[in-house]
């Protein structure tokens, strides 16, 4: 709507927070599974290493995303378009969590 940067960065904040929850629980149901003959300590580690891919992978698409992002803005400047909707709205949602 108003070709907000922002807007754009926390759609994509949002789809990052659900693929890291996805990939916290795909490590956790690994994770408990029981000894076995090939892993006689068992898998509890593994839960560390899909918090460890899922950190990584956050903060290397969201540095991607955001260089990205701001150097197209800087090439190509636009006009901001319906910026009384969206501050109107930015301080309904501040006044309602404020209260």
């Amino acid at each position: 709507m108003t070709g907000s940067g922002t807007m754009l960065s926390e759609a994509l904040h949002s789809f990052a927070d659900l693929c890291n929850q996805l990939l916290l629980t795909v490590g956790i149901k690994r994770s408990i599974k029981e000894p076995d003959k090939r892993y006689p300590y068992g898998y509890a580690s593994e839960r560390y290493v899909w918090a460890l891919i899922s950190g990584v992978g956050v903060f290397f698409i969201g540095c991607g995303v955001s260089v990205y992002h701001g150097i197209n803005i800087l090439m190509t400047p636009h006009e901001i378009t319906h910026l009384w909707i969206a501050l109107g709205f930015y301080l309904m949602i501040t006044i309602y969590i404020l209260l």
